[in-house]
């Protein structure tokens, strides 16, 4: 795979200039690409042209290490961790859990990353600075986070050989349906150029229902999603708006509301 058939394969699956995508990948899936991520991000910006833009997701893993379960710390290790914790730096701090691709992006030339600690969000492109400013802590996944201003740019999701699983725009669907339970996060900010541990609360997001929500969407609203294929991977571009909407409605009748 190269630069030139992957943004071919792109076009075919329905991406067009001045998009906006939210795209997840797994990047072995797509075959052997000649490049690497380079490549493939350079396709993406190659189908939506000067006027569009990429986003991904930029998720870090900061947060309370009481809470770690992937994996857990021994108790007596948890005080001692939250000091030495390094406190988010948008330039600095790496992803985790995102996969190659996402990495990657973070450090390309003209990136722009929203400035929540947790969860942020990388953007290049036309709509990168607009898409990612104010992400603010209690902004998290809602309808002011960069999945809110998405929805309201008419962004499409962007799936290469990944499933509903990883899809992050369900997670909007949460605070709209409000169906997922507030609960106290703690993590480590910077503040007036100092490092301070800071409490707030926010969702307790689940994703274990969003492949059945997927299959459901799908089942339901045919015209608003292509498949594909992108390299070797099997691929999906999805309507956002028309996905969490579907996704909220879905939640209200099959999760118990908060």
């Amino acid at each position: 795979m190269t630069r030139v058939s992957l943004r071919r394969d792109l076009k075919r699956l329905g991406v067009r200039a001045g998009d906006v995508l939210l795209v997840h990948s797994a990047f072995g899936k797509l075959g052997w690409v000649v490049g690497g991520p380079q490549a493939l991000i350079e396709a993406l910006s190659d189908a939506v042209g000067e006027a569009g833009t990429i986003v991904m997701t930029a998720q870090t893993g900061l947060s309370d290490p009481a809470e770690w379960a992937n994996p857990p710390i021994p108790k007596a290790w948890v005080n001692e961790t939250r000091r030495a914790l390094p406190a988010f730096e948008p330039d600095k701090t790496p992803t985790r859990g995102q996969g190659v691709v996402p990495e990657y992006f973070r450090t390309f030339p003209g990136v722009k990353r929203s400035s929540h600690p947790e969860i942020s969000f990388c953007a290049l492109g036309a709509r990168a600075r607009s898409l990612t400013t104010g992400h603010t802590l209690d902004a998290d996944f809602g309808e002011k986070s960069p999945l809110g201003k998405m929805v309201r740019a008419n962004a499409k999701v962007l799936m290469l050989g990944t499933d509903y699983f990883s899809c992050t725009a369900l997670h909007l669907a949460e605070h709209l349906s409000a169906t997922a339970p507030l609960v106290r996060h703690g993590l480590p900010l910077m503040v007036d150029g100092k490092r301070k541990w800071v409490w707030y609360k926010g969702l307790d997001h689940d994703s274990s229902d969003f492949d059945a929500i997927g299959r459901a969407f799908e089942r339901k609203h045919k015209d608003a999603f292509i498949k594909g294929k992108v390299g070797l991977a099997k691929s999906r571009l999805i309507d956002m708006t028309a996905l969490t909407q579907f996704a909220s409605g879905w939640m209200e009748r099959n999760r118990e509301s908060s």
